[in-house]
């Protein structure tokens, strides 16, 4: 890890309220078709980062849009302002309606003004420029990545002049607590390099546990 302020880390934990099964996309003999992506060295499953950003991406935009679908401009509002590049004509549609756009929360970042529930998804129309993609559509008319909002910014885009890696890095989501059932009922099992490479075992204790243990 850099040491840098401008890169800031956070430890996600979780629990799985449903089963989770994530398939690698190969083929196997036996009582499913793909099998479970798993760590290379402990062959303990688990969750790839890709497809934790993925649903990231998509529950934050459900966040994003709940806050500031009532306050957005028409897309035609901010085309028609006399502005050469889209960055003008949105901080220029931000002055004009400061009582709309006047928040420092991250739900008011200048680019959301663009933002619209396909940012979340496949990106529709990957070959419009980033000067208008906030506009364009596909055959079946739906729009695209606007390129300009948090989520894009966050998470990353590709259009046809400008590609942008995203700010949001994720790694792989391992396994902490394992449920197996026993004659006790449900028991977690987990085990002692787990929880000190996840910072949660204190060395203090160890005696203490082993006793009880």
């Amino acid at each position: 890890m850099y040491n840098n302020d401008s890169v800031k880390e956070l430890r996600v934990y979780g629990m799985a309220t449903d089963p989770i099964y994530i398939g690698t996309g190969g083929y196997t003999i036996g009582r499913v078709d793909n099998t479970i992506v798993r760590d290379p060295i402990t062959k303990l499953p688990k969750i790839p980062g890709s497809s934790l950003a993925g649903t990231w991406r998509y529950y934050a935009m459900l966040e994003l849009i709940s806050k500031i679908k009532n306050k957005q401009p028409a897309m035609n509002d901010i085309k028609s302002i006399d502005k050469n590049t889209l960055d003008e004509k949105i901080k220029t549609w931000i002055e004009k309606n400061p009582s709309k756009w006047n928040n420092n929360d991250w739900h008011f970042y200048y680019g959301n003004v663009t933002a619209k529930i396909t940012c979340a998804g496949q990106d529709n129309t990957p070959q419009a420029e980033i000067s208008n993609a906030p506009y364009a559509t596909d055959d079946k008319g739906k729009t695209g990545h606007c390129g300009h909002c948090i989520i894009c910014k966050g998470f990353g885009f590709s259009k046809k002049d400008l590609s942008w890696q995203g700010l949001i890095h994720f790694s792989d989501l391992n396994i902490l607590f394992f449920p197996v059932f026993t004659r006790f009922g449900t028991k977690w099992i987990t085990t002692k390099e787990i929880l000190k490479h996840t910072k949660l075992y204190d060395e203090k204790i160890e005696g203490e546990i082993d006793e009880k243990l």
